[in-house]
């Protein structure tokens, strides 16, 4: 399901000629945005929010049937009404529009300043994951999409003293990965040839299952249980920045949640709402939100070889890995050098 948050005056129009072009550098670059400039409202003028919902099936990890040319599949609701979607090039039908408040004009010019000068200056990037902490069932990361937008949208019109009332609860889609609280770190690969190679490694799994998370996302659990079974180092590109985490039961899942709306917080600043990706009576999710086995897992002749080269890599790497290992590596493969040699001396005399 894609949610996309939209208000009644449909212009683009602004109160504020100088709000209509900003200029900002990105990758090395100037890049410009523009909006008209058209008297389409005034500042004082009641501009009305709607919260659309989109049911997209292509974008969903439910398994629907495949995408022939006007093809019809019938897809059950997150409320357990039937729908009957006509499959093709495009695959999109605008379920709902609800009313979730109202704003003014001078309101409105404010939220667009805020869309060019700090959404579209800095969130350039496709991020579609979730990271949830799988012990508190906390977001520990955003995922940067249209759905995001949204929720950095209402915020910024909850911290504008917007009133944000919907009538009933909104809902969006989460694709969630659950972490080990406080696992999630940068990973640094410019400086350290160690973090370079663990993702390479990563990689070569990931792109060894491009052609099953075409076909399904779910496939997307299947792939972190042969990270895990391997020990890999799980790795995550964020927002321009590689992390790693400990990826943990349920490894990932795609899930409906209700979209809560920005609390105001007792210090007058503005939180974006929960996620109720681990309840399971508060959401509709592709997989169950079980412990996942970690065993049985079919490993190829290439997958043992990457696992070769990582612990070889661990071991030889290990001060490059952690400084603090420096000596625990130090002490082992000295060790195993003296015995080496001891036998290579002691052998030829018995002989």
């Amino acid at each position: 399901m894609l949610l996309l948050w939209f208000v009644s005056v449909a212009s683009a129009a602004v109160t504020d000629p100088t709000a209509a072009r900003h200029e900002f550098l990105k990758n090395g670059t100037v890049e410009i945005v523009e909006y008209a400039v058209r008297a389409g409202y005034s500042a004082d003028d009641d501009i009305e929010i709607f919260f659309g919902e989109y049911r997209i099936a292509c974008e969903s990890g439910i398994p629907i049937p495949g995408s022939e040319p006007l093809r019809v599949v019938s897809v059950v609701g997150v409320d357990g009404t039937v729908e009957h979607l006509s499959w093709g090039s495009s695959v999109q039908m605008q379920k709902d529009q609800l009313h979730v408040g109202v704003m003014s004009g001078q309101q409105f010019d404010k939220l667009k300043r805020w869309f060019v000068e700090d959404w579209a200056r800095h969130k350039d990037t496709f991020d579609p994951i979730t990271i949830i902490d799988a012990e508190a069932g906390t977001r520990v990361w955003m995922s940067r999409m249209c759905h995001d937008l949204v929720e950095y949208g209402l915020k910024r019109m909850a911290e504008m003293g917007v009133s944000l009332r919907p009538a009933r609860p909104l809902l969006r889609d989460h694709i969630t990965v659950y972490v080990k609280p406080g696992s999630l770190k940068p990973l640094d690969v410019r400086g350290n040839a160690f973090n370079r190679r663990a993702v390479a490694r990563f990689m070569r799994v990931y792109l060894s299952f491009i052609p099953k998370l075409r076909d399904q996302f779910i496939h997307a659990r299947d792939f972190l249980r042969k990270v895990l079974a391997m020990d890999l180092t799980p790795v995550g590109y964020l927002l321009g920045q590689y992390y790693e985490a400990e990826v943990v039961s349920p490894l990932v899942n795609y899930c409906y949640v209700p979209l809560r709306m920005p609390r105001l917080l007792g210090n007058g600043t503005v939180v974006f709402g929960e996620v109720d990706a681990m309840k399971r009576n508060r959401s509709l999710c592709a997989l169950r939100n079980d412990d996942v086995e970690l065993d049985n897992v079919t490993l190829t002749l290439e997958d043992r070889l990457i696992m070769l080269e990582n612990y070889i890599d661990v071991f030889f790497n290990a001060p490059e890995r952690g400084p603090h290992y420096r000596w625990a590596f130090m002490t082992i493969s000295g060790t195993v050098l003296c015995a080496l040699l001891s036998l290579a001396y002691l052998v030829p005399k018995r002989v």
